[in-house]
């Protein structure tokens, strides 16, 4: 009994610890970024929109504040000046036309230049787990929901590419799609997705179960010219995107669309 309640006590302790840690890190101030930063090899050259409004002196006012200019700023930047565009009462069945509002005024925020963050030291890769996390998001959260999450992280692919055409800047960001390979050197964990793989292809709809390929002979993975400590692969749906091209130039054109 001692030494349960010594055990239990000093895993509480441990916890504790952590946590204390843990908050005492994240109460910190990032600080100041630095200046020395290393240069992200995708951001070469700089976008014509780099360093946009830098001589200028923040405006007194703005409805909205957003910081960090990577995807998700300029995702929620284009969302707001998109839904800010359509004209009063598009959203209703009400034949009332009130008068247009003014313009929503949106300041982006950067600590240097734009998209020189985490989006723009990507590699663009739009690899969804699908097959491989099958089992555990049902086990956690029934088959309906799986299947729902499953088809979000899928219709990424598409939203990329879609998004990269409606901007016009499919062919500068290279958006595309591709296969994707999980590469396998242990038999164990090779012989288990395959399993998964089997499971996941018997349990889902049609349009869940295409682009899926296991590849096993020693031909085909030499074909591919992988290490030869690669027993298998598992072909799976991808996208290739150039994110920071692909971020710059939206940015640009939501200048371009909005000036004001």
């Amino acid at each position: 009994m001692g030494a349960q309640l010594s055990t239990f006590f000093y895993t509480i302790k441990a916890l504790v610890a952590q946590y204390n840690a843990f908050s005492k890190r994240i109460s910190q101030s990032p600080g100041i970024p630095k200046l020395n930063a290393s240069v992200p090899f995708w951001t070469i050259p700089n976008a014509p929109v780099a360093r946009h409004g830098e001589d200028k002196e923040l405006p007194t006012y703005a409805d909205v504040i957003v910081i960090g200019s990577g995807i998700s700023g300029t995702s929620i930047a284009q969302a707001l000046l998109e839904h800010d565009a359509k004209p009063a009462g598009s959203d209703s069945d009400s034949e009332s036309c009130e008068p247009a509002p003014s313009p929503l005024k949106i300041v982006m925020l950067e600590a240097r230049d734009a998209c020189s963050g985490a989006t723009g030291r990507n590699g663009g890769h739009a690899c969804p787990n699908v097959y491989n996390e099958y089992s555990q998001l049902k086990a956690d959260h029934g088959a309906e929901a799986a299947l729902e999450i499953l088809r979000f992280r899928l219709a990424h692919i598409d939203a990329l590419i879609k998004a990269a055409k409606e901007e016009n800047v499919l062919e500068a960001s290279q958006a595309r799609v591709v296969d994707d390979y999980d590469a396998f050197m242990n038999p164990e964990m090779f012989a288990s997705a395959q399993q998964e793989l089997k499971k996941y292809l018997k349990e889902v709809p049609k349009d869940l179960a295409q682009g899926f390929e296991v590849i096993n002979e020693r031909k085909s993975i030499d074909e591919l010219q992988l290490a030869s400590s690669i027993l298998g692969c598992i072909i799976k749906p991808g996208a290739s995107i150039h994110p920071y091209r692909f971020v710059t130039g939206i940015l640009s054109n939501l200048l371009a669309r909005h000036p004001k």
